[in-house]
Parts: C-alpha cells; sequence; structure tokens
C-alpha cells in the first residue's frame, strides 16, 4: 500500500493569500495620502483607507510567509533529507529567482523611467531628466547601463529565502543530541504557553527598534543584507523550521484564533496607528520627538499585532480550509507565477490612470480586476502544465476529459 503523506492543506493555502495579498497591497500603493517616495505611480485620487491599508497588511503579510516557509521548509527537510531539501529549493526558488532577474526586472525598469521622475531618483537609476522618455528609454538599455540597475525589488523574499536556507544548514548538521532536544522542550513551552503572543513581541520587538522608522519594517529592495531586517525576517522563519517539530500542537495554537484576531485588530492596532501616525508627524516635523516609553510601546503594539494576526490567520485558515479542494489547490498553484508578474500589469494600469477623473475606487477595482485576469488566465492557457509550471510548482497532470456517457467519480 502506497503511503500518501499528509498534505498541510490550510497552511499551504495561508501562503498562498498572503501572495495574493501582496497583489492588493501593491495595487494600492499609488493611492495613499502621504507619497510612496520608490513608487513610480501616485493618483490625483488619493485616500487615508489605502494609509491605513499599507500599515495594516505590512505588519503581518511577509512575516507570516516567512513562518510558513520555514515550516515547509523543515517538512522537506525531514521528509527528503539536506541534500534533497537544497536540490528542492534550488529548483523552486534559486532558477526562478535568476529567470525573474533576467527577464521582469528589466521590464520593470522600463516601467518606472516611463512614471514619476523622483521614483527614479528614490531607486537610484540613473537618468537624464533633459531627455525625453523614448530616448531615455533607449539610451538607458541599448548602453548596456540597465545591467547596473539589477535589483531584487519585489522580488526581495526570494534573496531572503535563499539565505535563509543557507543560514539553517550549519544548525541542521551541528545541533543534534541533548543540545537539539533542549532546544525544542524550550519552545515547545513557549508555544503551550497562553501568553506566547507577548513573549513572542517581546523578542521581535528590538528588532524594530532599529528600523528606519521604529515599529515599521524596511522594505529592501537592493543586493544589501542589513543585519536587523536580516534577523527580523530570520526569526520568523526560524520560528516556522521549529513549528514543524511540533506541529501537533497547530490546532492548540490556534483554536481561539476569533479573540486573536479581534484582540489585534480592535486593541492593540488602534494602539500601533496611533502611535506610528505621531511618529509620522515627528518626521514632518509636525510634533516634538516621541520619548523612549512611546517609542517602546510603539514597537511592541506592531510586534504584538503581527503575532496575533499570525497565529489568528492559522487557526482561521486551519477551520477553514482542513480538507482538499481543487480551487483551493489551483489557486495556491497559481500564487507564484502571479506574484512573479504582477508588478508588470499592477504599474503600467496605475501609470496609464493616476491621472483619469474615475473615482480611486473605481481605479483600484479596474487595476487588481485587469491584473488579476491576465495573471490567472496566463497561468492556466500558458503555464500550469508546461516546463515552467513543472519548475515553478512540480508536475501537474491535464484532467481528463468527461464524457456524458461515462459516470463521473
Amino acid at each position: 500500500m502506497t503511503h500518501h503523506p499528509e498534505r498541510y492543506h490550510s497552511l499551504d493555502f495561508l501562503r498562498a493569500a498572503m501572495m495574493f495579498l501582496g497583489i492588493m497591497l501593491h495595487g494600492v500603493l499609488s493611492f495613499p495620502e502621504t507619497r510612496i517616495p520608490f513608487w513610480p505611480a501616485w493618483d490625483v485620487d488619493r485616500s487615508p483607507v489605502a494609509d491605513f491599508l499599507i500599515f495594516v497588511i505590512h505588519a503581518f503579510r511577509m512575516q507570516t510567509f516567512f513562518l510558513l516557509a520555514g515550516f515547509f521548509g523543515c517538512l522537506l527537510a525531514e521528509r527528503s533529507g539536506l541534500w534533497g531539501l537544497l536540490k528542492h529549493r534550488f529548483a523552486r526558488i534559486v532558477i526562478p529567482f535568476g529567470l525573474a532577474l533576467i527577464i521582469i526586472q528589466p521590464i520593470l525598469q522600463a516601467l518606472w523611467m516611463l512614471g514619476n521622475r523622483d521614483a527614479l531618483r528614490a531607486v537610484g537609476m540613473p537618468f537624464d531628466p533633459d531627455l525625453p522618455r523614448a530616448q531615455m528609454l533607449e539610451e538607458h538599455f541599448l548602453s548596456g547601463r540597465f545591467l547596473g540597475s539589477i535589483d531584487p525589488f519585489h522580488l526581495w523574499f526570494l534573496y531572503f529565502l535563499i539565505v535563509f536556507f543557507l543560514l539553517i544548514v550549519p544548525p541542521m548538521l551541528l545541533i543534534r543530541g541533548r543540545a537539539a532536544g533542549y532546544g525544542r522542550r524550550l519552545f515547545r513551552g513557549l508555544l503551550q504557553l497562553r501568553g506566547r503572543s507577548i513573549v513572542l513581541a517581546l523578542i521581535t520587538m528590538p528588532f524594530l527598534w532599529t528600523m528606519q522608522l521604529e515599529g515599521m519594517v524596511d522594505t529592501p529592495n537592493r543586493w544589501e543584507l542589513p543585519p536587523n531586517l536580516l534577523g527580523y525576517y530570520f526569526l520568523f522563519f526560524a520560528v516556522g523550521w521549529l513549528l514543524w517539530h511540533d506541529r501537533d500542537l497547530l490546532p492548540t495554537i490556534g483554536r481561539r484564533w476569533p479573540w486573536g484576531l479581534a484582540l489585534g485588530n480592535l486593541v492593540v492596532l488602534p494602539v500601533f496607528l496611533i502611535l506610528m501616525f505621531a511618529r509620522l508627524d515627528v518626521m514632518q516635523q509636525k510634533s516634538p520627538p516621541l520619548g523612549v516609553g512611546p517609542t517602546a510601546l510603539l514597537c511592541f503594539s506592531a510586534a504584538l499585532f503581527t503575532w496575533l494576526m499570525l497565529i489568528g490567520l492559522i487557526g482561521m485558515f486551519q477551520t477553514c480550509f482542513t480538507r482538499e479542494r481543487h480551487w483551493v489547490r489551483w489557486a495556491a498553484d497559481a500564487s507564484y507565477w502571479c506574484y512573479l508578474w504582477h508588478m508588470v500589469p499592477i504599474i503600467a494600469l496605475q501609470i496609464l490612470l493616476e491621472q483619469s477623473p474615475l473615482p480611486g475606487l473605481l481605479k483600484f477595482a479596474i487595476i487588481i480586476g485587469v491584473s488579476l485576469a491576465l495573471l490567472l488566465t496566463s497561468y492556466q492557457w500558458g503555464v500550469r502544465y508546461t516546463a515552467i509550471g513543472r519548475l515553478l510548482n512540480g508536475r501537474r497532470m491535464r484532467p481528463l476529459p468527461q464524457h456524458n456517457n461515462e459516470p463521473r467519480p
């Protein structure tokens, strides 16, 4: 009898949901009242709701993704060994990352050059402001200067994952026996605490204090690896890696997810936002600097909101997506392709519509709707059953045709 290893459909779909949430986040970046310096479009119809969404989504999305990446990475290491893990991650991460740098990143450079020129300065791309855009593009690419501007940009998470899997190899080889057992017992004890979110927030808080804007995680887009940012996200990756060994506690951890999400969004989030906007006023010289106490509370509330959301989402998805559903499996597979390419249609449409008199909400709906339609259609008909699909997600079999005279399973 063939043994089929357990598949964590709920967590797999949660990982995909964070990918799609990232697409929505980038779709809203042209609409906030506070301009994003490096973004090439800033719409004429802006809303504070966009600022709110950016702060909230940024506080938990990639953190959840990295925790799940660590969880599934440890799962793969246990089932396939160290060599199997490295081989699999080379195929799924390193090769797509390299191809995306060659194919997608130059397209994004062209879009940035068609957008707001202040954004070009913010991302460090060289350009001559006196040249027409067509000539600027021609000179940038024909001269080969574009090669010096290739950065990870929105694919920085793949860059970080490559580093994390390399960092996890030495502990896998060196920490064994009693030391490994003691560490796992300590972590299991943490997971069983009722106040685990508070403890995890206290551990996370010092990293947030070192960010450029305290309490707000920096957004990397270059090749540099800031130690504070690397350590911050590696913490979530390591928690996910250790969580695999205590996966029997998953139902217990997320059992009270409605209370966790309610506490995070109704109590902790308002404190975080009030202090964060006060910090922004300090940056704009509208108010005196925050003291040590308010800054500490800002960083703690940001960290606590992150962990309450993360644990709450794990519980919610385990409750709602416990069994396999075809559309969930399909969406999870499509998410990787969609995230790799989504910046191209998103930014093109934002630049096209930014001066339009249409309401901002309608423009946002058009940007997201058209982009997802293009991405999902291209995945189904041009990627899923091809070599590209095998590279991103493994081999997928085409469904057998159904005939009217044959019974359906």
